[in-house]
């Protein structure tokens, strides 16, 4: 617990909350925490370049998890992974 009010404390001020005062508290929390998911699944997906287990990993979330919010946000993984080189530049193709 220390480390997450240490970590709440060193995050910047410009990170601004887009806080909707006119929902009810339950609904516009709810629409934070939606943003808040898909913005931190999608993150952590591009930098394990579409690999579900190893952003499971990093995260510390069980595969299943992420495959879920993937899912929730229709989130295309295959288009986070790295394009694949044309055959002819493949190591190991034959002409």
């Amino acid at each position: 617990m220390f480390e997450l009010q240490r970590f709440i404390h060193d995050v910047p001020s410009q990170i601004a909350v887009d806080v909707q005062p006119v929902l009810p508290f339950k609904e516009a929390k709810a629409v934070l925490v939606e943003r808040f998911e898909r913005e931190y699944v999608l993150q952590l997906l591009r930098r394990c370049a579409g690999n579900i287990t190893r952003a499971g990993r990093e995260s510390g979330l069980h595969r299943k998890s992420i495959e879920r919010l993937v899912k929730k946000y229709q989130l295309d993984t295959r288009a986070l992974k790295p394009a694949r080189p044309p055959v002819s530049i493949r190591a190991g193709a034959r002409r």
